[in-house]
C-alpha cells in the first residue's frame, strides 16, 4: 500500500474515532470502520489490460467514493473488471450493485464468487458492504475512469481555428511572433498596407489592434521574430528594422540581412552577405561579420529559432531546423546557438528529406507503456515546409532527443485531413490559464472525481501551439491561426 494511501486512511480511520487500521472487531460495535473499505484494485484475464492491477484507486472514506484520479487510457474496456476489495475480516456482506440501461441492476455477491467480474462501462457502480453484524453498512461509489478523449493526440479542432487578426480586407501575407508574453500578428495586403494585431491571451482570440506607424516600409511579414522585448521584421531589401514599444515605431537597425532566425541575449541573430557577395553569420551583438559554420548550415529558409534547454546546459539554446546552405542544396538538419558558438545536432538521423520554411515548436510529447504509464519527453515538433520542387509537407516531424534524430511523427500527431498542406506559417507555444470550472476544459478533460493533491486543484497551465499563415500549393495565403494541443496535457494535474 503506498504512502499516499496510508495516511489518507489513517487520517480517515482517526476520524471516525480511530488511530489506526484495527483488525480486531467486538460485535455489537456500531463505528463506520466496521464497513470500511481498507483498498481496492481491479484486475483482468483479457492480455490486452495485463498491468491494470497496478492502477491505484483512492478510497475517499469520508465521500464514500473509490475512483482511479488518474483515468486509464482512451478506449480502455472496463466492461469486465475483477475487483478485489480489501474489508474488515467476515463482513456479512460485500456485493456490486451495477447498473444497467433499460434494465434491472445485476447484483454480484464477492464474498460467495470473489472472481467474477463487474462492469464499470456503464458509470459508476455501487459497493454495499455490511458490518459482520450487520448493524453498519456503507454504499460506495466505484467509478473506474476512462479518458473520454485520446490522451496523447494533437487535437487541431476546426472550432479552435479562427481568421487571422488583420483589420485588411483580404490580407496577402502574414507573420507571428511572441514578444513579451503577448502574442503579435503582421499582415500585409496586396496594396503594401500592413495591420498588427497584438493579444495577451490568444486562446480568448481577443485583439487589439497597434496604431502603428509603417509609412515608408515595405516589410515582410512571415520574417517577424519576437525578443524578450523587442520585434524584429526585415524589409524587401533584407535591411532589419525592430521595436521596442510592442510594434508602435519601427527604427532601422543599420544593418542589412539575409534571415534573422530569432532573439539570444537580447540580441538578434542571422545570416547575411558581406562585401566579397559571400554568406556570412551576423553578431547581433557587435555587428561583426564571421564565417559560417562547417556543413549543411541554412542560410536562408530555416524554421525561426526556438529556445530549447539540453541537459546539463548553463543556459537556453536557440534551435533552427531545415532551409537552404549557401550552396543553394535544402538542409534536413537542426542546428544550435548557445550565444558564441553553433552547432549541428543532427547526428544520428535528419529528416528523411530537405525542406525549407517549416515551423518549429519546443513541446512535450508522451508513449504510452506498460501498466498504463506513459514516458513524458521534451520534444521538437516540425510542421509543414516544401521540398525541392516547391510542393508544401503535410507530414509532421518530432525530435526526442534534442533534435540529434528526426523521425515522421506517430498517427497521433499528425495533421488532420482538413488542414492544409502550407509552407512558412509561424508557430509559437503559449500557455493558457485554465481553471476547472471551465466550459472548454470540462469538454477537453476526462472526469475525475477528485486529484490526488493535498490542497484542491482550481486553476493550472494549459500549452497551446498556434500556427499562423503559410502558404498552400496552390498559393493564397492560408489566413487562420490554428490552435492545437496534445489533450494530455490539458488535464487536471494529479499533484
Amino acid at each position: 500500500m503506498s504512502k499516499h494511501k496510508i495516511f489518507g486512511l489513517a487520517c480517515a480511520l482517526s476520524l471516525f474515532g480511530l488511530g489506526a487500521c484495527n483488525s480486531t472487531y467486538e460485535p455489537g460495535e456500531s463505528i463506520a470502520s466496521s464497513a470500511a473499505v481498507y483498498s481496492f484494485s481491479v484486475r483482468s484475464l483479457s492480455s490486452a489490460l495485463q498491468g491494470v492491477d497496478t492502477v491505484f484507486f483512492s478510497v475517499d472514506l469520508l465521500g464514500a467514493k473509490i475512483f482511479n484520479a488518474d483515468s486509464l487510457p482512451y478506449g480502455t474496456r472496463v466492461s469486465g473488471l475483477i475487483p478485489k476489495v480489501t474489508t474488515l475480516d467476515g463482513v456479512s456482506v460485500c456485493e456490486f450493485i451495477v447498473p444497467r440501461p433499460g434494465k434491472a441492476d445485476t447484483i454480484i455477491n464477492m464474498i460467495t464468487h470473489p472472481q467474477d467480474s463487474v462492469d464499470f462501462s456503464n458509470g459508476p457502480v455501487t459497493l454495499r458492504i455490511v458490518s459482520p453484524d450487520a448493524l453498519v453498512e456503507r454504499k460506495y461509489s466505484v467509478s473506474v475512469n476512462v479518458h473520454k478523449i485520446k490522451s496523447d493526440s494533437l487535437e487541431w479542432a476546426l472550432t479552435a481555428r479562427s481568421p487571422l487578426p488583420s483589420s485588411l480586407q483580404e490580407a496577402t501575407a502574414s507573420g507571428m511572433a511572441v514578444s513579451g508574453g503577448k502574442m503579435f500578428c503582421l499582415s500585409a495586403d496586396a496594396s503594401g498596407a500592413y495591420s498588427l494585431a497584438m493579444s495577451a491571451d490568444p486562446y480568448t482570440d481577443t485583439w487589439t489592434y497597434v496604431n502603428a506607424d509603417f509609412s515608408g516600409l515595405s516589410l515582410v511579414p512571415s520574417s517577424l521574430r519576437g525578443g524578450e522585448s523587442t520585434l524584429y521584421v526585415l524589409d524587401a531589401n533584407g535591411r532589419l528594422y525592430t521595436s521596442t514599444d510592442e510594434g508602435s515605431s519601427w527604427n532601422d537597425s543599420g544593418r542589412d540581412y539575409c534571415e534573422v532566425f530569432g532573439e539570444l541575449g537580447g540580441y538578434p541573430v542571422g545570416t547575411g552577405i558581406d562585401a566579397r557577395g559571400e554568406y556570412v553569420l551576423i553578431d547581433g551583438a557587435t555587428g561583426s561579420e564571421l564565417s559560417l559554420p562547417a556543413g549543411d548550415f541554412p542560410v536562408k529558409g530555416a524554421s525561426a529559432g526556438v529556445d530549447y534547454r539540453f541537459p546539463l546546459s548553463t543556459g537556453s539554446q536557440m534551435v533552427i531546423l531545415g532551409g537552404r546552405t549557401a550552396s543553394g542544396a535544402l538542409s534536413g538538419s537542426a542546428w544550435a546557438y548557445d550565444g558564441s558558438s553553433w552547432l549541428k545536432l543532427t547526428g544520428i538521423k535528419t529528416l528523411p528529406a530537405g525542406l525549407e520554411d517549416m515551423a518549429l515548436v519546443a513541446y512535450t510529447t508522451f508513449e504510452e507503456k506498460e501498466a498504463w504509464n506513459a514516458d513524458r519527453y521534451a520534444s521538437l515538433l516540425a510542421f509543414g515546409g516544401k521540398d525541392a520542387a516547391g510542393v508544401p509537407s503535410s507530414t509532421v516531424y518530432v525530435s526526442r532527443d534534442f533534435g540529434m534524430s528526426w523521425n515522421k511523427a506517430n498517427d497521433l500527431l499528425q495533421m488532420p485531413e482538413y488542414f492544409p498542406a502550407c509552407s512558412g506559417m509561424s508557430a509559437a507555444v503559449m500557455n493558457h490559464l485554465t481553471k476547472a470550472d471551465d466550459p472548454a476544459a470540462a469538454m477537453l478533460q476526462a472526469f475525475a472525481p477528485q486529484s490526488r493533491a493535498t490542497k484542491p486543484v482550481t486553476e493550472w497551465e494549459v500549452p497551446y501551439i498556434y500556427l499562423c499563415g503559410g502558404t498552400t500549393a496552390e498559393g493564397p495565403l492560408n489566413a487562420y491561426i490554428w490552435r492545437g494541443l496534445i489533450n494530455r496535457l490539458s488535464f487536471k494535474p494529479l499533484i
